[in-house]
């Protein structure tokens, strides 16, 4: 045993191992660098607030405004009665104010660090929270079984709303992949495929080679959808298309059928209205509808719609005939957003070439 001790000790001691040491240290720092250059040249800063000017609020101030590089924008404190009066030139309101100052300035995240506080305040803020897409974070309070934990440096922090693409680096990498993934598919398809696609639309029917309809996306912010249009020029572009549809035209109804129909979206996703993977974007009317009569259907939009999705490579593609049907994509989309990896976008992308290859029943 002791020589195997002194062994260990002579090869830790040598200069390959202070050698791999040094190695593994610097890699780690060139890794960091990479990934706070990928946050911070693909993801906004997120702008947050802090219920509570004690030392549990001070000190998440602190780090936060330490942390600029890291994507961080605090904007201030609310507290009704103020806590720290050394904090005060900071404090940008009472409780009350608090809802009206977070829809005005877009915030995307409150931090509450208030231990006191009624449990129905707690309630109706992380409510009005998830309904306009803030993320609701509690610090100091009690843990629940419902609440997942993480710590901000040494603070422990709980989310009610807990997915992957909340990590700034998360959604920098997702983005990334984007960009390169956009312009790849369009480098290829632009000069070859596009001008094919729009000539035998103009040759079949009257109209516009492009069809472009706002849709509900992030945050339920509108945005230009963008497709190849397959349908005669008609007055219900707001009309889910149906199985044996009479307004689909018959090069429509190919494109529909392969999916070619999507392909201008990958601009969509190069302007940062969409991602190559994520939740379908549905129609103004459908979000209406749907947000009355399936619970968490608006969670769909605390992250970017897709040109493919969990759902659809999963058969949940095209029309939704029934409220069943639509609950079980959006437990789909929602299985998604809270287990996100890059490579399940990866998986999503193979499997939607597949489909597209052997053909899908649900797809006209």
């Amino acid at each position: 045993m002791e020589n195997a001790y002194n062994l260990t000790q002579t090869i830790t001691n040598t200069p390959a191992g202070i050698t791999v040491g040094t190695l593994t240290n610097g890699l780690r720092n060139v890794f960091t660098q990479i990934t706070e250059k990928i946050t911070t040249t693909f993801v906004k800063p997120r702008k947050v607030v802090i219920v509570g000017t004690g030392h549990i609020g001070a000190a998440l101030a602190k780090i936060l405004n330490n942390k600029k590089a890291s994507g961080y924008k605090f904007l201030g404190f609310f507290e009704d009665e103020i806590t720290n009066p050394a904090l005060t030139s900071q404090v940008k309101g009472n409780l009350d104010e608090l809802k009206a100052y977070c829809l005005k300035e877009g915030v995307d995240e409150i931090y509450f660090t208030l231990t006191n506080a009624p449990k129905f305040v707690v309630a109706d803020l992380a409510k009005f929270a998830e309904d306009n897409f803030i993320y609701f974070r509690l610090s100091g309070q009690s843990r629940k079984s419902e609440i997942s934990m993480s710590y901000f440096n040494e603070i422990p922090v709980m989310s009610i709303q807990s997915h992957p693409l909340a990590s700034r680096l998360n959604r920098g990498l997702k983005r990334a992949f984007d960009i390169v993934f956009s312009l790849l598919v369009l480098a290829i398809l632009v000069p070859f495929v596009f001008p094919i696609i729009a000539l035998a639309i103009r040759l079949e029917s009257r109209g516009p080679i492009f069809f472009v309809q706002k849709r509900p996306g992030h945050k339920n912010q509108l945005f230009p959808c963008l497709k190849f249009r397959s349908m005669t020029v008609n007055n219900a572009g707001h009309v889910q298309a149906t199985k044996n549809d009479a307004r689909i035209t018959k090069v429509g109804a190919f494109l529909r059928k392969t999916s070619l129909d999507e392909l201008p979206q990958f601009i969509n996703v190069l302007l940062g209205d969409m991602s190559v993977v994520g939740p379908r974007p549905n129609m103004q009317s459908q979000l209406t509808y749907y947000s009355q009569h399936i619970d968490n259907y608006a969670v769909r939009h605390f992250v970017k719609p897709g040109i493919t999705g969990h759902a659809q490579v999963n058969g949940f593609r095209g029309e939704t005939q029934t409220i069943d049907l639509m609950e079980k994509r959006v437990e789909l989309d929602l299985h998604y957003i809270n287990n996100w990896n890059l490579f399940w976008d990866l998986k999503i992308v193979f499997l939607t070439a597949y489909n597209i290859i052997i053909g899908e029943e649900n797809a006209y």
